[in-house]
């Protein structure tokens, strides 16, 4: 569960203007970084002129899911987080929507020209995790591990029934031969009994 790249654009209609952007590209190698880079300017560049104002979407290109939040007032604001599959799509709309709040935050207060990514950047470094930031995702991890103890449990618990059984039937056989042994025994008593008589 990893999170690639948050990227804000603008459409001005004539021209698409990157406002910030932020990578975390630590999987990918170091001369394919660029061209990472460019694929994911080129996915926002091609979108962010065709889709409606106030709209959500998902893409998933390259192998790369990108995640979409557009601003429901004009100009036309595009939030992209970029993704790997396993990231959680709940999660990432979630990130989109605090994202789009502080940019709007921020935007009442300076220029759209001069925006301060710095808190925006917190927040991307924050959920790069999604289990630090999502409870659900944290129960789910403890689920898996419980589920994953359990099983260990019940696959040992099988293995000493297996054991158990062993034990039941050589104890049956011990049994058996001692029967054997007694009734040999006795036998063998009852003639040496007999033959000190006569």
């Amino acid at each position: 569960m990893k999170l690639l790249a948050l990227v804000i654009a603008i459409d001005n209609q004539d021209e698409i203007k990157f406002i910030t952007k932020h990578y975390k590209l630590d999987n990918v190698g170091y001369f394919q970084i660029n061209q990472v880079k460019d694929k994911l300017k080129q996915i926002v560049m091609e979108t962010l002129k065709y889709l409606q104002l106030g709209t959500r979407h998902q893409i998933i290109e390259s192998g790369y899911y990108c995640y979409i939040l557009i601003s429901q007032q004009s100009p036309k604001v595009g939030f992209f987080a970029f993704c790997d599959g396993d990231y959680p799509r709940r999660i990432a709309f979630s990130f989109l929507n605090i994202v789009q709040e502080q940019f709007y935050n921020q935007n009442q207060k300076q220029n759209q020209n001069q925006f301060d990514s710095q808190e925006i950047q917190e927040l991307f470094i924050k959920y790069l995790d999604p289990s630090k930031v999502d409870k659900v995702v944290i129960a789910q991890q403890k689920v898996d591990t419980l589920n994953i103890t359990l099983h260990e449990s019940l696959q040992q618990l099988l293995l000493n029934q297996s054991n158990l059984n062993d034990l039941i039937n050589k104890s049956k056989d011990l049994k058996n031969w001692s029967k054997e042994f007694y009734k040999l025994s006795r036998l063998d008593y009852n003639r040496r009994c007999q033959c000190s008589i006569f």
